[in-house]
């Protein structure tokens, strides 16, 4: 990638032996992305460790000299599976993202879906690239559904917070104004 900036805004989409990641300049266009994959038969520290130095060597590699300032992730339930909650902090820990954690950077996957829903994607599983196809994406189509996970998991944060969302170049969807939700008196 050239002429890139020396800052660029980065979605991660954690998974146990998978992480999507995703790469957006600073005004929400898409740039690209990629997936951290590791051996399931690692044990579980392990596995963090070796996807950390795997996201470590492919950003070297894509993205010499540019650093994540804004990061967003998806927001997980609370699990059983250590590896699946801690695989976004093992790739934040790479030095490569230098990023505050704001609320509004996390997003849930019933959020993250209905948004989605709200772009033009239906049916019973809201997920990646059959998603991104449905939404309109124009951009290369991302090497995998941790990726394109990634990329919608962004999108969706980008959209609920009232931002232009990019799906090609020089295609964009506006934000649509919210209505807020009148409380019920008692």
């Amino acid at each position: 990638m050239n002429n890139l900036t020396k800052y660029v805004s980065i979605s991660i989409d954690p998974g146990s032996i998978s992480c999507g990641i995703a790469v957006f300049d600073s005004l929400g266009k898409y740039i690209d992305s990629f997936e951290v994959k590791v051996p399931n038969y690692l044990m579980p520290s392990t596995r963090l460790f070796k996807m950390r130095e795997r996201f470590e060597v492919i950003w070297r590699e894509k993205f010499p000299d540019t650093l994540a300032n804004v990061c967003t992730l998806e927001l997980l339930p609370p699990s059983k599976c250590a590896v699946l909650q801690n695989s976004a902090g093992a790739i934040l820990s790479s030095g490569f993202i230098v990023a505050d954690l704001p609320a509004k950077n996390y997003i849930a996957p019933p959020t993250w879906k209905s948004e989605m829903r709200k772009l033009g994607a239906s049916g019973e599983v809201i997920k990646g690239k059959h998603t991104l196809n449905a939404i309109g994406w124009k951009y290369a189509e991302p090497p995998g559904d941790d990726a394109a996970d990634a990329i919608i998991i962004y999108q969706a944060a980008r959209r609920k917070q009232g931002k232009e969302i990019w799906i090609g170049d020089n295609i964009s969807v506006q934000p649509q104004p919210y209505a807020e939700k009148k409380r019920k008196k008692k």
